[in-house]
């Protein structure tokens, strides 16, 4: 599959017990390797270890030791 579509800019919502937290977030294509970058205010966390297998992206979060793991539909 081609994910091509996923770069550029994404509001992402992180879903917790009662509410969701919502964040900002880029995906770049940045020599032949996605990149996700997290906006938080003027703060940016640059997460270059980015996988994708089957129907699912990984992205490991390197401030907060963490990984998102998602489905792409």
């Amino acid at each position: 599959m081609n994910i091509a579509f996923l770069v550029g800019m994404w509001l992402g919502k992180l879903l917790i017990p009662d509410q969701q937290l919502p964040f900002n977030f880029e995906m770049k294509l940045n020599d032949g390797k996605y990149v996700m970058i997290i906006h938080n205010a003027s703060e940016e966390i640059i997460c270059n270890d980015v996988t994708y297998k089957n129907d699912s992206l990984f992205v490991k979060v390197p401030v907060f030791d963490s990984e998102f793991r998602l489905k792409v539909d």
